[in-house]
């Protein structure tokens, strides 16, 4: 059970590493692509993510909850602190996770236990990211409609061609070796406000895990809300320096 939960949670990472870019006019696509750079740009952001995983496989069922709240801080692309605190919780198990990432190391707090290693500032960007990437290939429906002072953007994304690109991500961090993934058309809907900042997502969607043989059928539920965009600040705790490093 624990590979199993090992392996739908690399799945799900890269499904959330799939995404931003494109250029043209304001579609809703390219309103999404500006808010995502608003972000970059503003050099730090804050946010809190739910996410409820309904898993289904030999018979029998599983609920797994992840409650996230991250900031990071992007200097340059070899200078970013992170900070993430997630509560997980399934089978009957909640594990608590304080995660810090600064001056080239990734430090971990879960159930006790301390450890640090050394990660590249590029991977710990892609872990630590909650844009929701995807090429404009894979929109296969869009609108924008006016609410509350903003805009709501609604997308369809085509899950043969999510699937392409989190195959690709997952070939990038060596967890997509056994595993099969087919996921059905996404549905997206995201909220951003008069400036153009990014405020909500949400995403439902479901898909099937196969790896040696064994079939995971899964429905996701993902919200993020933004809390802060710029400014952000971390205060990074006192015995970052008493956490072994664990290598490999």
């Amino acid at each position: 059970m624990k590979k199993t939960v090992s392996l739908l949670l690399i799945v799900l990472m890269a499904l959330c590493f799939v995404a931003c870019g494109g250029e043209e006019a304001k579609t809703p696509y390219q309103l999404y692509v500006d808010a995502n750079q608003k972000m970059t740009d503003a050099g730090s952001f804050a946010a809190d993510a739910h996410m409820l995983i309904s898993m289904s496989m030999m018979g029998q069922t599983m609920d797994m909850e992840m409650d996230t709240t991250i900031k990071t801080i992007t200097r340059s692309e070899t200078d970013i602190d992170m900070e993430m605190l997630m509560t997980m919780s399934y089978a009957g198990m909640t594990i608590d996770t304080t995660a810090y990432y600064t001056d080239g190391y990734m430090y971990a707090l879960a159930m006790g236990q301390k450890q640090k290693q050394k990660m590249d500032a590029a991977d710990m960007a892609s872990q630590g990211s909650y844009n929701i990437d995807f090429t404009e290939s894979a929109v296969k429906e869009s609108s924008v409609t006016d609410v509350d002072g903003g805009k709501l953007l609604s997308f369809v994304l085509d899950g043969s061609v999510m699937n392409d690109l989190m195959a690709q991500q997952m070939a990038g961090t060596g967890g997509g070796d056994d595993v099969d993934v087919t996921i059905e058309d996404v549905p997206m809907e995201v909220t951003i406000d008069g400036d153009g900042n990014l405020k909500n997502l949400v995403m439902d969607f479901t898909m099937v895990v196969t790896s040696q043989g064994l079939s995971i059928d899964c429905t996701v539920s993902m919200t993020m809300d933004a809390i802060q965009v710029g400014g952000v600040t971390i205060d990074f705790p006192a015995d970052l320096d008493t956490y072994p490093e664990v290598t490999g």
